[in-house]
């Protein structure tokens, strides 16, 4: 967050057995920077082994959901990213919420001629808004 006034669920999280970290920007609480910045020092201080238990899990702005798609790659960790984008009708109808992935490799899915190639656009409404982070292919939305 920018500042601590900001500072959501921490004591929710803490009684769920979490593990709590908090980043401020301004360094009014917690670690001073990026959140990314953040998780990538705790990676280099904390990761000794790759645990299959060890997951990274997004959500928020896109610039710090792609950031943490790089770290997750650069570090060997699986993550899944909630996206946020804008939904006309919030039931898959429209396909103005479309975010482009990686073809999944399925012999028995129906390809469609808009989707050739090694991607493919899914709607965040109705395939999402979970995915997995590998699975994203991240360009800059206007």
């Amino acid at each position: 967050v920018r500042k601590k006034t900001q500072i959501l669920c921490e004591k929710e999280f803490k009684k769920l057995g979490c593990d709590t970290e908090v980043s401020t920007d301004d360094g009014s609480r917690g670690f001073k920077g990026k959140v990314t910045d953040l998780l990538k020092d705790f990676l280099l201080k904390n990761l000794r082994t790759k645990e299959p238990k060890n997951i990274i899990y997004g959500c928020g702005p896109r610039p710090m959901l792609r950031e943490i798609s790089r770290i997750s790659a650069e570090y060997d960790i699986p993550a899944q990213i909630s996206l946020e984008e804008h939904m006309a009708c919030g039931i898959g109808a429209c396909l103005g919420c479309v975010v482009k992935i990686r073809r999944q490799k399925s012999e028995d899915r129906n390809q469609k001629k808009q989707n050739s190639g090694d991607f493919e656009y899914v709607r965040v409404c109705k395939e999402g808004p979970v995915f997995q982070a590998q699975d994203i292919i991240w360009e800059v939305k206007p």
